[in-house]
């Protein structure tokens, strides 16, 4: 097969025309595709995560909004055994890591908290992050009842592989996006309210006192902070 073609070649600098067999085009257009994004795409993607790193930074004895994401948006937490696991894992670093909860929900794919820390937030979730994956998916390996467990534990190691990991699954996204709420009184009754709301505006329940994985269930057992 022939046609007849003109186009811009990006790497080489110069226009190209002739006849070409339908394979050249293919390869021009590779080139291009790859010129841009040694020259764009990686640098804007560099300079992106500079700033996604400061935006979401955390600090000493500040009170955040944080949310930790299972990956792809997973359904994990839709098991009371697994929910118990994060509901310890809370109350441990409550007791022994300086960490402060106002608020929380925990929803099949994710964990909404406000939350004080007198460390740096982010060196307290890091640690909880890692103890609970291997929690959470040695869990759901010893679970006789999972029928999810070969998907679960076959994405867990999709992406442990997308994200070049050392270990053998990757369980929570990276980061945390803390938002600070340190002097903004308004910011953090919202965030307060949102975090009861989720259960309701996914259609769970119809008030946030009767959803358990919540701090505003009555019988909640992770220990709060007054405010």
């Amino acid at each position: 097969m022939r046609i007849n073609t003109k186009i811009f070649d990006l790497a080489g600098g110069h226009k190209i025309v002739g006849t070409w067999r339908s394979h050249a085009p293919l390869a021009a257009v590779y080139r291009a595709r790859l010129c841009l994004v040694r020259t764009i795409v990686k640098p804007l993607a560099y300079i992106t995560n500079i700033y996604m790193s400061e935006k979401y930074k955390t600090y000493p004895h500040g009170t955040f909004f944080v949310t930790l994401t299972v990956v792809g948006w997973m359904d994990v937490f839709t098991r009371a055994e697994y929910c118990e696991l994060i509901v310890e894992n809370l109350n441990y670093c409550v007791a022994n890591k300086g960490l402060g909860i106002y608020s929380y929900v925990l929803m099949p794919s994710h964990l909404h908290m406000v939350a004080y820390a007198e460390k740096p937030l982010n060196h307290i979730l890091r640690d909880f992050k890692s103890f609970t994956a291997k929690c959470i998916i040695e869990a759901i390996k010893n679970n006789a009842t999972e029928s999810r467990k070969e998907w679960m534990l076959y994405m867990f190691q999709f992406f442990a592989k997308k994200f070049g990991d050392s270990q053998e699954n990757h369980f929570w996204q990276n980061g945390n996006h803390a938002i600070a709420l340190d002097g903004k009184p308004d910011w953090f009754q919202q965030k307060m309210n949102y975090i009861h709301q989720n259960p309701i505006a996914a259609r769970m329940v119809d008030e946030a006192e009767h959803y358990p994985w919540c701090s505003a269930y009555p019988l909640n057992r992770v220990k709060l902070v007054d405010y």
